[in-house]
């Protein structure tokens, strides 16, 4: 996977915080009366981002797999599936839903591949993730979160929300 690398002159930005500058701008661009965006605010919108291919996200879950052992390495084994791309109605349209490798009882988990990382979300309907998140974890990470709230119980905690609105 490609991992864009910090410096001082180009900081990383994830998708949804350039999409929140972008209709900032707009905001401040558009006057009031104006209906449409201008042709020439559209063609700069166009992105570059592109979802995860199947081989990049399995080279991500077999770096995991090569991590877990015991209990962790179990359970893994127990919750994956073959990953499949599920709908998400808010963020998932771009890259036609996102990959889910794991399912555990009402519980999946999930690669953001807008953030770059793993998630867990509900789901009551199989192929539709419930809610967006956006963590940046490992899957190793997100499996020993799930496996605490199966094991101890609970609520997931350290969930990243969708982006806020930050101009009101």
């Amino acid at each position: 996977m490609k991992k864009q690398k910090n410096n001082l002159f180009m900081p990383r930005i994830t998708k949804s915080e350039a999409l929140e500058k972008l209709h900032l701008l707009l905001r401040l661009i558009i006057k009031p009366e104006q209906k449409a965006v201008p042709v020439e605010i559209k063609k700069q919108m166009t992105t570059t981002w592109k979802p995860i291919s199947l081989s990049e996200l399995h080279d991500e879950i077999y770096k995991t797999e090569i991590e877990l052992n015991g209990e962790l390495w179990n359970f893994w084994e127990l919750i994956k599936i073959d990953p499949a791309k599920w709908t998400e109605k808010k963020y998932g349209h771009d890259g036609g839903g996102f990959w889910v490798v794991a399912i555990c009882g009402t519980k999946i988990i999930w690669y953001n591949d807008i953030e770059d990382g793993f998630n867990i979300s509900d789901y009551r309907t199989y192929g539709q993730i419930e809610r967006y998140y956006c963590n940046q974890d490992e899957l190793n990470s997100a499996v020993t979160r799930l496996f605490d709230l199966v094991k101890f119980g609970g609520e997931i905690i350290g969930q990243a929300g969708p982006p806020q609105n930050l101009v009101k």
